[in-house]
């Protein structure tokens, strides 16, 4: 190391302290890849137990869910990055990229799973009105209710048999389907991340360099005594 290196560490040894193992470029290609495959899950969920309203355009609506997440994942895989660089320094190669794989992975599902469950959120209140309105004058059994014979029971049999029945099943389907896709997200995040961590190589192992231990300043180096003649 060069004394004007040895300096700059010395002087500023915080400034190797955060680095990531992986570039910028990196972070964009985990980010949007994951982004992407979790938004056709979530597509792909939307379209099995979702409100038909919102399935008319399921390209539009995984491209727009893809361009919305992508800063949420981009910040989950900084940060596990970074963790694992913080936990695992100095430690082997194979380990640091396993660290680093798995945090990600555990990061960037949170991210899929919240991304679910708004989706389911926003489902749900679409068929609820929707159910509302269907059973507005229908009984359980779908007979329709003499609404002029007796309104307020009319009002009460419909809203309380087949309307909360209707959302209580709509409610177990959405939380049933969260779940498994929330598995499939998290299969599918750890699939890709792995396979573009061994695409980048061992530049996700890289660890931090060591604090240097010199403390000459450029310019100023002190001369080593010579030994004494025996």
């Amino acid at each position: 190391m060069s004394t004007a290196s040895a300096s700059r560490a010395a002087a500023h040894p915080q400034a190797n302290a955060g680095r990531l193992p992986a570039g910028r470029v990196a972070v964009a290609v985990f980010a949007l890849v994951v982004a992407a495959a979790d938004g056709f899950v979530a597509v792909s969920l939307r379209g099995a137990v979702g409100a038909i309203e919102r399935i008319q355009t399921p390209f539009a609506s995984w491209l727009q869910d893809t361009v919305l997440t992508f800063p949420f994942h981009a910040a989950a895989v900084v940060g596990a990055l970074a963790l694992a660089a913080r936990l695992t320094d100095r430690r082997r190669a194979a380990v640091r990229v396993v660290a680093a794989v798995l945090l990600m992975t555990v990061a960037t599902s949170l991210v899929g799973l919240a991304r679910l469950g708004v989706s389911a959120v926003r489902d749900y209140r679409v068929q609820s009105a929707a159910l509302a309105v269907t059973h507005a004058d229908h009984d359980a059994n779908g007979t329709p209710i003499a609404l002029e014979a007796d309104p307020d029971r009319a009002a009460i049999v419909s809203t309380c048999n087949a309307t909360c029945a209707a959302r209580r099943q709509t409610v177990e389907a959405h939380v049933r389907g969260v779940r498994i896709a929330g598995t499939i997200t998290a299969a599918v995040n750890l699939t890709l991340l792995a396979w573009m961590a061994l695409m980048y190589g061992g530049r996700l192992a890289r660890s931090r360099p060591a604090p240097a231990r010199a403390t000459a300043v450029a310019g100023d180096v002190t001369p080593v005594p010579e030994p004494l003649p025996a």
